[in-house]
Formats: structure tokens, C-alpha cells, sequence
């Protein structure tokens, strides 16, 4: 799912958690200045690969419904 600007300035200002993702987990990351959320697909030491929907991808202009993110850059949702 992708934000507009409006919900994006919104939730920026919340601190990324601590708490570790597990898989099935919803996400939410910044990429290119736009919100996104995932579902954690799998995890690793310092990292989770995510699954982000069609919508996402073509707005975002990616090649592949997977990715990788840090734990210190996502917010449990």
C-alpha cells in the first residue's frame, strides 16, 4: 500500500520501533520519500525481505515484488 503526502508527513515523525518483524508481520518503510507497507516474507540477523503489493510496485517503479529492509528503517503495524 501506498501513501499520499498527506499520511506520509503524518506518520514520519513516528521513531521506528525496536521490536523485531516476524514473519506474516505488516510493515511500514520510506522509500524515495513515499510510505510503504509490506508483509515480512522472511528474517534474517539484521534484516527482513518483504513482500509489497502490485500497486506499490508499479507506482514505485520496481522490478520485484521483494525486498530487503533493515531493522532499523520499518515500524511494526
Amino acid at each position: 500500500m501506498v501513501y499520499n503526502e498527506y499520511e506520509y508527513d503524518e506518520i514520519r515523525e513516528i521513531k521506528m520501533s525496536n521490536k523485531r518483524a516476524n514473519v506474516g508481520d505488516t510493515i511500514q518503510f520510506t522509500h524515495d520519500n513515499t510510505l510503504v507497507k509490506g508483509i515480512v516474507r522472511k528474517t534474517y540477523d539484521n534484516s527482513v525481505m518483504i513482500e509489497v503489493s502490485q500497486d506499490c510496485i508499479d507506482f514505485l517503479g520496481i522490478k520485484s515484488s521483494l525486498t530487503i529492509i533493515n531493522h532499523k528503517r520499518y515500524k511494526l503495524i
